[in-house]
């Protein structure tokens, strides 16, 4: 017995809410200038950037009549090699349904939106991978015979202002594959180019964005 859509849509709207909670403390350590406080709850928001990733996943997977069963089962199974490369297995399998005269459409979405799951997802979740086994400082090889210094280094780079600009371009992204399963050939087709038109806008609007302006903003507010 499938479990009920509803269930799905209520995980994405709790793992908002989460998501808001957990900013909502980070914005207090950044007005309070407790700046080891920041770093630690940014590292938690990294890992529940993931949950967040995950929830919307399911989300879209499971969209009522959408996918065949044989079909989620496929994407389900290739999400044990990784959970970029199910999003991309879900991809495939909704521009399959795309049809449209314009031959080039379908390829240079497939590529467009590999580049946003590479992005979002891939990049986002090696961090994630390390954090959830305890590797909270310093990131270790597979086999933890050594440290993996370009992982150890991004875990100690981790920004909460390039949290939020992934965290906006997550949802899109989310968006436009909702969009390829739900209408492949009306919404998508209709929509597509503009919502990554205004998310490279809004990416592009962001892209001075650092943990410096977002204390000058939460600064401003208070006065």
């Amino acid at each position: 017995m499938a479990v009920d859509y509803s269930f799905f849509c209520e995980n994405c709207r709790k793992a908002e809410t989460i998501w808001k909670f957990s900013k909502k403390t980070l914005n207090d350590c950044i007005r309070r200038k407790k700046i080891q406080e920041a770093k630690y709850q940014t590292r938690i928001m990294a890992l529940l950037y993931c949950t967040v990733a995950e929830a919307y996943f399911l989300k879209i997977v499971h969209t009522p009549g959408k996918l065949a069963e044989n079909e989620i089962g496929e994407i389900m199974q290739t999400a044990k090699n990784g959970i970029s490369n199910a999003w991309k297995k879900c991809l495939e399998i909704g521009l399959d349904k795309c049809l449209t005269e314009d031959q080039a459409h379908v390829p240079n979405v497939k590529s467009d939106v590999e580049k946003l799951i590479d992005q979002y997802v891939f990049d986002p979740a090696e961090i994630r991978n390390k954090i959830a086994h305890g590797q909270w400082e310093n990131a270790f090889n597979r086999d933890s015979t050594a440290v993996n210094l370009t992982i150890t280094r991004k875990i100690e780079e981790l920004d909460i202002a390039a949290l939020e600009k992934n965290k906006f371009a997550l949802v899109e992204l989310a968006q436009i594959m909702t969009d390829i399963l739900v209408s492949p050939n009306k919404a998508h087709i209709r929509d597509y180019g503009k919502c990554i038109r205004e998310l490279e806008d809004e990416l592009r609007r962001r892209s001075d964005w650092s943990i410096e302006t977002k204390q000058s903003k939460l600064k401003a507010r208070r006065i």
